[in-house]
């Protein structure tokens, strides 16, 4: 019966234990840690214990104590049992001992476990780490007398409280443990795991950890990655999607790559007409209109309010529009706004557009329009040219037709030039003057809206715009030319439309005119100290120049042959015929259409020739017309130019009789060719489709990247890369600024980089710190945030100027914060502390 009821008590004991491992304990068993005076009450304590009264003691503790192991209590800085190592003196003038003990927390007060004495501790175990992972201290759990809590409460600074598995992660501002910190709080490990408020505020796209207060991505498409209207698609969280760039014309992985077709085919066309001869008296204006596409493409001409004309062409015939009311379209007066044209298919369907002015007595002038073409450039840049200045008679001009609104458009003339007030509205100090004189080298920026036309004349009669510099920040449709040029028997129209620099190129080949004996050539160049070499009657006749960034040079050939033309840098080459005054532009060889080359005929014209270029593989590619096969390139109806390209062949003037579309192709696909029409009774020339591309390798002389970016070239023409390192921007041109995100700070009004007033982004704005608290720790946060390291020094009293707004305020940082706004601040200014 005894031994059961033994049985029976050590039961009781066990389950007594069990319960107390199982159950937390309420805050009342939970006490601070204890003073150096208490513990030397509780040594006291132990010793008349082990003497059962029978001497008194009055020890005093040599040192600290030493912690072996702490039971965290449930609030923070509280414990429920403790293993103490002291080293003491039993009485004054004894020798010094040492011993480990433990205290038991009870209703809020230490008691000592008098059971487990005060035994010296085993060797090495005052130099070990206070063990903070137990459940309870107690002398029966080995040499450090922990009781350890289980693995899931026993990493990083995890405890447990009232059982080994109920954990105590994190410490609320109440300071009770907790599993998981209420909302808005997190728990960074400077502050030992404390639940501390959280401010920070997420942008569009991400998502706060509530455990470190950080941002982290969530859906990506929230953060707008595809470019110029491309739809996104999440397709995993939070970071892989993909962008639909259909309908955008750009392409690539975020729709930044802009789909570049140079081709003179297209589904748009803004278009000015130059004015009409002063000579003329029964003028007529013609849209000659093809396509290169397979079936019937509807296109309609309109004015900035209203459609004037419609119709329909089909690949291999033209569409003439001559409807009466072009003529009022011919811009005549440097007053006269808002005359541009829009031809447009309205769809992707392209179409050609050849203008030709004509006056059925004297004289015509032909030139097919260019699209509306981007460039991967900064800025546009045209330069005029026109014909010399020997004609008494002779109005040279130069047309802007805007293609978008708000186009902003310096002007730099050649020769003194008059500005409407209704243009330079911000130049004019007066109301009642009508225009401004702009001298030679003078420049002036005006603004055109979408479709609006600017006319540019010199002030005299006699004087050349040729050289004239336009520089835009978009595309716009530049014509250059004189109304009236005396000829060889009547006052004829000279103009063509003037492509951009960027479509430029280094060689050309200048045809001969049978009905012409000698011809002239203007050179423009694009960049400074660009030599010239030109090649003419199979390098029998050379001619060398140097041309400058704008610089004009004239050069006569006196004969009847074709010349190739070659440069270190792009240039514009004109021609024009001596006789007739007469011009057109020279498209370098570049741009030479593919295989297949179209020209409409314009019926109103009379009879027409056409010079073709033909850079063959070899000579046995079969050159047609229309369906009609040509001679052979070995025939002697074919020139062979092995000085200048290889493989390089000229048919002069041969005679058109059928009137719409001529096509000219080979049958061989490397074959590039160029026709070039010109008339016979009547002056006109024109060539037939190009591409404007730029030419090779000289994408980056463009300056493509932007805002400081670096542009290398990846592989000829146009396929680059930007460097936007150091920039602030982004982008495949360095474009884009880079977005701040709230937190981010920078330093202002410094000599250095690494000085100036510090300034926040928040709520989408900059904003200073005011020094109130401001300190050294403060200072090294900033430091490290801007990645100089940590030794940063705290200047005050707006040493760098003060700022006109305040994010932030009373900040205190611990030193250890990776933003400083996750430091504990005030986001009110403290006037009344400054």
């Amino acid at each position: 019966m005894q031994g059961a009821m033994s049985m029976i008590f050590v039961l009781f004991a066990f389950l007594v234990l069990l319960h107390l491992l199982t159950f937390p304990v309420s805050a009342q068993s939970d006490c601070s840690l204890p003073s150096q005076s208490n513990i030397t009450h509780f040594i006291t304590e132990f010793l008349t214990h082990n003497d059962a009264g029978s001497v008194e003691y009055s020890p005093t503790i040599i040192g600290s104590v030493h912690y072996v192991c702490q039971a965290q209590g449930s609030r923070r800085g509280t414990y429920r049992s403790l293993s103490i190592i002291a080293t003491y003196t039993p009485n004054p003038g004894q020798s010094q001992t040492t011993g480990i003990f433990q205290l038991m927390c009870s209703s809020g007060s230490w008691e000592a476990d008098l059971d487990g004495g005060i035994p010296v501790p085993v060797s090495g175990l005052i130099d070990i780490p206070t063990r903070t992972d137990c459940l309870l201290c107690n002398h029966t759990f080995g040499s450090d007398r922990c009781h350890a809590c289980g693995s899931s409460c026993n990493t990083g600074l995890k405890r447990c409280v009232g059982s080994q598995t109920n954990c105590c992660s994190y410490f609320s501002p109440t300071d009770q443990c907790t599993t998981q910190c209420p909302t808005n709080f997190y728990t960074p490990t400077s502050t030992d795991f404390i639940c501390s408020i959280c401010s920070n505020s997420c942008e569009a796209g991400y998502t706060r950890n509530t455990t470190t207060c950080t941002c982290s991505l969530s859906n990506i498409c929230e953060l707008s990655p595809c470019q110029n209207g491309g739809s996104c698609t999440l397709v995993s969280a939070p970071s892989n999607y993909s962008c639909d760039c259909t309908g955008t014309g750009y392409q690539g992985l975020n729709c930044s790559t802009r789909i570049y077709d140079w081709s003179t085919a297209a589904s748009k066309h803004v278009i000015g007409i130059l004015p009409l001869p002063v000579t003329v008296k029964f003028g007529i204006i013609d849209l000659v209109i093809t396509t290169p596409e397979t079936e019937a493409v509807n296109f309609t001409v309109s004015n900035l309010t209203q459609t004037i004309a419609n119709g329909s062409v089909t690949a291999g015939t033209s569409t003439t529009i001559w409807d009466s009311i072009l003529l009022s379209y011919a811009v005549n007066s440097e007053l006269e706004r808002y005359k541009g044209l829009l031809v447009t298919t309205g769809t992707d369907k392209k179409i050609s557009v050849t203008v030709a002015i004509t006056d059925p007595f004297h004289s015509a002038a032909v030139y097919i329009n260019y699209p509306v073409l981007f460039y991967p450039v900064n800025s546009y840049v045209y330069y005029a040219v026109s014909i010399g200045t020997d004609e008494s008679t002779s109005f040279s001009s130069l047309l802007i037709v805007s293609s978008n609104n708000n186009t902003n458009i310096r002007i730099t003339p050649t020769v003194t030039v008059t500005i409407p007030s209704s243009v330079a509205q911000c130049l004019i100090s007066t109301n009642d003057q009508m225009q401004i004189s702009l001298e030679a080298g003078q420049s002036i920026t005006i603004q055109l809206q979408y479709l609006e036309t600017f006319l540019l004349k010199p002030a005299v009669e006699k004087a050349d715009l040729t050289g004239t510099k336009l520089k835009s920040n978009s595309p716009i449709s530049v014509y250059s030319g004189h109304s009236c040029v005396v000829g060889q028997s009547a006052c004829n129209f000279a103009g063509e439309q003037i492509p951009p620099v960027a479509s430029w190129g280094n060689e050309f080949l200048v045809q001969s005119y049978n009905r012409q004996s000698s011809y002239k050539l203007k050179l423009i160049g694009s960049q400074a100290n660009t030599n010239v070499n030109i090649l003419c009657d199979e390098g029998n006749s050379t001619y060398s120049l140097s041309l400058q960034e704008g610089g004009v040079l004239s050069q006569t050939i006196l004969s009847q042959t074709s010349c190739y033309v070659s440069s270190t840098s792009p240039i514009l080459v004109a021609w024009f015929s001596v006789a007739e005054r007469d011009m057109t532009i020279i498209p370098p060889l570049h741009q030479y259409a593919s295989n297949v080359t179209s020209i409409p005929n314009i019926i109103m014209l009379g009879d027409s020739f056409v010079n073709l270029v033909v850079l063959a593989a070899d000579d046995s590619s079969q050159i047609r017309l229309n369906s009609m096969p040509l001679p052979s390139l070995t025939s002697s109806s074919w020139e062979y130019y092995s000085t200048f390209v290889n493989g390089c062949y000229v048919f002069n003037s041969y005679s058109l009789f059928n009137y719409g579309e001529v096509t000219i192709w080979s049958n061989n696909s490397d074959d590039k060719i160029l026709a070039m029409v010109y008339g016979y009774y009547q002056t006109y020339f024109y060539s037939g489709s190009i591409d404007l591309k730029p030419s090779e390798g000289y994408i980056c002389e463009l300056s493509p990247c932007q805002n400081g970016g670096s542009c290398t070239l990846v592989s000829a023409p146009f396929n680059y890369t930007c460097n936007c390192t150091d920039t602030g921007y982004q982008g495949i041109n360095c474009s884009t600024p880079i977005p701040c995100k709230t937190g981010s700070i920078n330093l202002v009004n410094g000599s250095h980089d690494w000085e100036g007033r510090v300034e926040v982004y928040i709520n989408e704005s900059w904003g200073t710190v005011c020094d109130n608290n401001w300190d050294s720790t403060d200072a090294a946060v900033v430091c490290r945030q801007l990645g100089w390291g940590t030794s940063g020094s705290p200047l005050s009293f707006a040493n760098f100027g003060q700022g006109a707004v305040f994010h932030l305020d009373n900040v205190q940082c611990l030193g250890t914060e990776q933003l400083l706004t996750n430091c504990t601040h005030l986001s009110t200014h403290n006037w009344w502390k400054l």
